[in-house]
Order: C-alpha cells, then structure tokens, then sequence
C-alpha cells in the first residue's frame, strides 16, 4: 500500500463479508514496496445484497482489479464479463481483473495452494493419496489443480455429500486418468478414511475465528508423522485442527501459506510482474 496517494495511484483490493481480518493489503503493499509502485490496495466490504453494486464499482472508479474471498467465489460468476479457462473450469473466482472496462475472472487459489506447499515444504502432489474435506469454492480450485498435477487419489468429504459427488465428478470429467470418489463426512467413518491418506486439507472454515474452540474433526487418533495436513483458515494460526494434528507428529500448513502463494498469483495478474514468494508471506 503506498504510504502517499496520490491523484495517480492506482486502486486495487478485495471484496467479501466479512472482510475486516483481511491480511491482504499488507501482502501486495510490500510488493508495491519493492517495485516502487504507485498503487494501493484497499479491503471493501460487500454485503450480499449489494454485490452486483460492487463489482460494478470495479468498472466505474476504474480499479485495477479485485481479490474475491468468502462467500463470494461462485456468485460473483454472473456479473463478470468472462472467465479465463481454469476459472470456467473449476467454477469459482478469486481474482478479478479490469482489462479496458472489461472484467476477467480468474482463480489462483489451486495453484497458489501447491505454491505454498512447494515454497514452504519442498511438496509436491504427484502420487499421493489425498482428501479434501469441504467441497466449496476453495475445495474446487484446489482439487482441479491436484488432478493437473498428478495426485494419485483425491476423496473429496463433505457433509451434503451430493456436492462433493458433483466436485468428484466435474474433477474426473476434466482429468480422466485421475482417480476421484466422493466420501460421507461422518464422525465414525472418517478415522479410517484419513489414516489411508496422504495430505489431508481442510477447505471449510470451521476453526475460523471467532469459533476458534471448532474444528472439522474431532477424532484425531489417525495421525501419524507420515501425514501432511493442511488448512486453508489462517486466522487464527494455527487452528485447533493443525494444533492437535502437530502434536501428533504430522507436518501442518496454515492457510498463511495459502494465502501467500494465491496473492502471488492474483499480483502477477494485476501488475504483469512476479513478486518472490517470501515477500508475502513474511506479511501474513
């Protein structure tokens, strides 16, 4: 964020409700620091019926683009212009772009999920056995992305298990060789389940603050040192979930590196320049 604004600096942020614990505008102003660029990155709340209002907003004050965070990944779609072809495919919106009053919506949360990973823990998802917990906007961009790169098994567990069935199917649709399957999200299933698995990441905000005491599994005997596990909330950090899932030996990733690795991605959408990755998430 330019600590002077001026009537030249260029606009950019992000839209969701609630948007006040946002870690975003510090990210992209230490980017905005090291390139010496005249732009500021501001946090807007959109209650939902106002949403139309704010995307248009995009277009009329001319800002660069928007981030797009909870609960706005799907519904923001229809008042878009067009999408780029890994948003059409996953369905879901986290970066908005203004190219010449047209608005382009991207995804960078799948992709900066793994950058996160690769950056942080040298991981890759080729091979392993996976299950996402959630099946949601966030839920999608990251299973399309462990498909294109080469997980061996993805389980996609949720409690209305018909929307985890679509995200299995939508996935297995676009990535053939791909191994996916839906999983009922019950308390006496899942022990199993996850004990077979690789990366576990949750992709639903339960454990979010302020109900920091919740966490999506409440049986947590099937740790061990061997698993990877994963949380997209990053407030707080770490959760209940990766607190409990640490000190049973697993490698835990807050949803900080998440967080990092999309803003990375949405930075080069809006600027054209590449940001290292350290230089957020020393931010978040």
């Amino acid at each position: 964020m330019s600590l002077e604004i001026s009537g030249t600096t260029r606009v950019c942020g992000i839209i969701g409700n609630p948007i006040s614990h946002t870690a975003s505008p510090r990210m992209h102003a230490a980017a905005y620091k090291m390139f010496g660029m005249d732009w500021t990155y501001v946090a807007f709340p959109a209650p939902p019926d106002r949403l139309d209002a704010a995307v248009k907003a995009i277009r009329g004050l001319g800002l660069v683009g928007v981030n797009v965070t909870i609960p706005y990944k799907e519904s923001v779609i229809p008042y878009l212009d067009e999408l780029s072809p890994q948003a059409r495919l996953v369905g879901a919106v986290n970066t908005i772009v203004n190219q010449n009053g047209r608005l382009i919506g991207h995804t960078t949360d799948g992709d900066g999920f793994l950058l996160a990973l690769q950056n942080e823990y040298q991981a890759a998802p080729a091979g392993k056995r996976i299950c996402l917990i959630g099946a949601g906007g966030s839920a999608r961009s990251i299973a399309f992305s462990l498909a294109h790169h080469g997980a061996a098994e993805i389980v996609i567990a949720n409690r209305t298990r018909y929307r985890a069935e679509i995200l299995a199917h939508d996935v297995q649709e676009a990535y053939p060789s791909a191994l996916l399957r839906a999983a009922d999200f019950h308390i006496a299933a899942m022990p199993h389940l996850l004990s077979e698995m690789d990366w576990i990441i949750n992709t639903t905000p339960i454990g979010m603050a302020p109900s920091v005491g919740d966490t999506p599994i409440n049986d947590m005997s099937w740790v061990s040192d061997a698993h990877l596990v994963c949380d997209i909330i990053y407030t707080p950090n770490p959760t209940r979930f990766l607190r409990e899932a640490g000190e049973r030996g697993a490698v835990i990733s807050s949803g900080a590196g998440m967080l990092a690795g999309q803003g990375v991605l949405a930075f080069q959408l809006f600027s054209g320049r590449e940001v290292p990755f350290k230089v957020m998430r020393n931010e978040v």
